[in-house]
């Protein structure tokens, strides 16, 4: 697919601006038509995560040499290189932490006002908890 950014010159000329063409890469699914270069390039982070010790990759070209030893010695794991790549759960890992961490404090703190016999409504505006989490703690 290719767009075009389009505007009009000085002379009343089309001029195209920003030529664009969209690609969708997806190493799992090459085939002939695909550029060499590009299949290289896609080759080597498949066989990197999935094959680190003896990747099939194509070590004709420099570039893919280069890229290739890099990756030797980056001295990751093949786990850790597979976590890296996906740190989407990572983040969301972190997330789920941090939001258990906030949620375990608010508890802690609830117990302790409830130790102090506070009053529960009162508890439950302070800490976000509903009655029901203050008095499944008692």
């Amino acid at each position: 697919m290719t767009t075009n950014q389009i505007t009009t010159t000085e002379q009343d000329e089309s001029m195209i601006l920003y030529p664009h063409q969209l690609f969708f890469l997806n190493p799992f699914y090459l085939n002939d038509k695909t550029p060499q270069g590009l299949k290289d390039w896609m080759t080597l982070v498949v066989e990197s995560v999935n094959n680190p010790s003896s990747p099939n990759i194509n070590l004709q070209r420099p570039i893919i040499q280069k890229a290739a030893k890099l990756i030797d010695d980056d001295g990751l794991t093949p786990q850790e290189r597979v976590s890296i790549l996906d740190e989407r759960d990572y983040n969301n890992m972190l997330r789920k932490e941090r939001a258990d961490a906030f949620q375990q404090g608010k508890l802690e703190i609830a117990r302790n006002l409830l130790a102090k016999e506070l009053d529960l409504t009162f508890i439950a505006e302070t800490t976000g908890l509903s009655i029901a989490e203050l008095e499944s703690l008692t």
